[in-house]
């Protein structure tokens, strides 16, 4: 079993003796952040599990969907298709009740930042020769 981070854990015992420099730079150390552990993890810094981190391209912010997706990642490499397939649907549904728990303008937001994106991606595979045409009226 994982005990907590002691970072994760608030002064007990006599600590509270401790000077107040002291426990103000206990308590300010710097630590991560979840979403760049993850992307630290063997396979993290795949663009599908850094686009969940970092909340890009139609997703919200989740590190549980970019965990699932990073797992998902090796799960593949190790030619494990069942599982890979079986996370991948995991981190999708996670990424649905993240969408879901965001406001009206933040959804809109993410949806227009999705179209962006494949729009790009869609130029980028047709090599530019047709690109999407936006007429004004």
């Amino acid at each position: 079993m994982r005990g907590k981070s002691p970072m994760a854990k608030a002064l007990v015992g006599k600590q509270h003796a401790l000077p107040a420099e002291l426990k103000a730079e206990i308590e300010a150390s710097p630590m991560k952040d979840r979403g760049e552990r993850i992307k630290g993890k063997k396979g993290g810094n795949t663009a599908s599990v850094t686009r969940r981190v970092d909340g890009e391209a139609g997703y919200a912010a989740d590190n549980k969907a970019a965990n699932l997706a990073r797992r998902s990642v090796n799960a593949s490499a190790r030619g494990n298709t069942g599982k890979a397939a079986k996370l991948k649907g995991k981190a999708e549904k996670q990424d649905a009740r993240a969408m879901a728990n965001l406001s009206s303008a933040e959804k809109a937001k993410k949806r227009q930042e999705l179209q962006d994106h494949n729009a790009k991606v869609k130029a980028k595979k047709s090599g530019g020769k047709n690109p999407t045409i936006k007429a004004s009226f």
